[in-house]
């Protein structure tokens, strides 16, 4: 490590970040702040990384991909184009590379296509949110904008079935639905439960119409993401009816009341059952999560028809490259001592009182990575990559490039924010950080921090990473003062929403869809199908029982 001599006799850097990460996994808090964007095309540009960051990751767990774009010319590159830099928690994986790398030569291939159908006119048109690939009259630019998002999904395939079963919540909501839209519902379900359930079912002709859409989608989607090796037509259903479950989000977000109910009444029912539930019911938030997928592609998609994105995106051909993460092994003895001396470096109150021991979060700490703890002691031999985030900010330091990294990870990192804001002030840049929830529409930004180590990330500049080092450490120490008066307390979640609005200087083309005939058109096709399952699986059981 570099030199501490400034808050010396304290351990190094990657010590006291442990210390504060703990206490963050034992508060189960992670807060930071998102800093502001300066102007409406870098917060674009900047979403667009996000995006891109997004839709790279194709693992079902732990898998979080950071991107970042040098600029053509001048001594970052020798390429007239952009160069898209890509690093992931572990080692660069090919199959990202080249599914970002095919998603920029789709979006050039559709901005040729369509662009002698763009209106004479400065605004950046927009591209129409669904295309019906089953249409007979599709044109080349509609059924490559198809392909796009057919492919963005199969490479997603793994992640989305995680969202879409995670703690049966798509069980949950189907149950919700019906009761909703069964008039009888109110006989058979507790005196408790009728109040919600009875404000649900007051709701318009047109929002039961949404409501009752949600179990044939809820069930189709929840049947096809099982398949390991999907088809194109299976893709293509669940891009169905990922756009149905989208329309019902979108209907509904804004009604808080309606949703307030919703969770009430399906936690009241859970209840009743003895149900075993990890959370309080969030459909609105589960929901957001579940259709992200498909906010991104429209922002992706819509970088081809922007006039300001184009010319800094995708001329020249923007080419896709790794940066290697190396994963060095981070080992540190955690012992009742060391954590007691930090936190009396800090001044926090040490003195025992109810769970808050200096000897139980140790403790909990051992029981959360799984590692033995003996004699006060804890011995942490992990794997420590860089974060993303951090080793892209490396990689571009000192180089021409867009001020923003974007990362897919929806729990924000409060340790990578605190190294950038350590970056800024040292070198007087303005390069920021932040996540794939700078969606407008994901939900809650205090997300359940991970157990992994994190660790210092080095620019190579000896006096460069001393100053940032001396820049980080007062933070750490006020973040482990703050993390211990919380520690043992009980824990309040937040779900506010990090919401700015949109910059796009851009208007609807080409005829939005029939969204409501097209729903009716899915949805029949898909009640057919799940009926047909239906008879087939009862004509089964008679079978077995014959």
């Amino acid at each position: 490590m570099t030199s501490q001599s400034n808050l010396n006799p304290l351990p190094d850097t990657n010590f006291l970040a442990f210390v504060a990460h703990a206490l963050d996994v034992a508060n189960n808090t992670e807060k930071r702040q998102r800093p502001e964007r300066d102007c409406a095309q870098k917060r674009a540009q900047a979403d667009i990384l996000d995006s891109l960051a997004y839709i790279a990751v194709c693992e079902e767990k732990h898998h979080v991909v950071a991107t970042a774009a040098l600029l053509p010319g001048g001594s970052s590159t020798n390429r007239a184009g952009l160069e898209i830099l890509v690093s992931e928690n572990g080692t660069a994986s090919q199959t990202v590379i080249d599914h970002l790398q095919s998603v920029l030569d789709r979006l050039i291939l559709i901005r040729k296509q369509a662009e002698p159908l763009f209106p004479k006119s400065r605004l950046s048109p927009r591209f129409p949110e669904w295309i019906d690939g089953d249409a007979p009259n599709l044109n080349a630019f509609e059924r490559s904008l198809v392909d796009l998002e057919v492919s963005i999904l199969r490479h997603s395939w793994k992640k989305l079935r995680r969202r879409a079963t995670k703690d049966s919540q798509h069980v949950f909501a189907t149950d919700t639905a019906n009761d909703v839209c069964d008039p009888n519902a109110m006989d058979r379900v507790a005196p408790d439960q009728r109040p919600p359930l009875a404000k649900l079912q007051a709701s318009t002709d047109e929002e039961r119409e949404l409501i009752s859409e949600v179990v044939p989608a809820l069930s189709v989607l929840a049947r096809i993401i099982q398949t390991q090796a999907p088809t194109d037509n299976d893709v293509r259903s669940v891009r169905g009816m990922v756009l149905c479950l989208e329309i019902f989000r979108q209907k509904f977000e804004g009604n808080t009341k309606f949703m307030k109910n919703w969770n009430r009444y399906t936690r009241l029912r859970l209840e009743s059952q003895q149900a075993n539930i990890k959370k309080p019911p969030d459909f609105l938030r589960w929901l957001t999560k579940l259709t992200a997928i498909h906010r991104h592609y429209i922002r992706i998609a819509n970088v081809a028809a922007s006039n300001t994105l184009l010319g800094t995106l995708l001329v020249d051909r923007p080419v896709v490259k790794a940066v290697e993460n190396t994963i060095p092994c981070l080992k540190l003895v955690v012992d009742h001592q060391r954590v007691e001396d930090v936190l009396r470096c800090t001044k926090c109150k040490i003195e025992a009182s109810g769970q808050r021991t200096v000897g139980g979060l140790v403790k909990m700490l051992a029981d959360t990575l799984n590692l033995e703890y003996k004699d006060e002691t804890l011995v942490v031999e992990k794997p420590a990559p860089v974060h993303g985030a951090c080793k892209l900010l490396a990689a571009t330091h000192g180089r021409a490039a867009i001020a923003y990294i974007g990362v897919s990870k929806q729990a924000p990192c409060a340790f990578c924010d605190i190294y950038f804001e350590a970056y800024r002030k040292a070198t007087k840049t303005q390069i920021i950080t932040g996540s794939a929830d700078s969606d407008p529409h994901a939900g809650s930004r205090n997300q359940t921090p991970s157990a992994a180590p994190w660790a210092f990330p080095h620019l190579r500049v000896p006096e460069l990473d001393t100053e940032i080092e001396n820049h980080i450490r007062p933070h750490l120490l006020r973040k482990i003062n703050e993390g211990w008066a919380q520690f043992g307390r009980p824990s309040r979640s937040s779900q506010s929403a990090d919401v700015y609005d949109s910059d796009d200087d851009t208007r609807p083309i080409f005829g939005m869809c029939d969204e409501k005939a097209f729903r009716k058109k899915a949805m029949a096709e898909q009640r057919r199908q799940h009926e047909k399952r239906c008879a087939e699986y009862n004509s089964a059981l008679g079978a077995k029982g014959g």
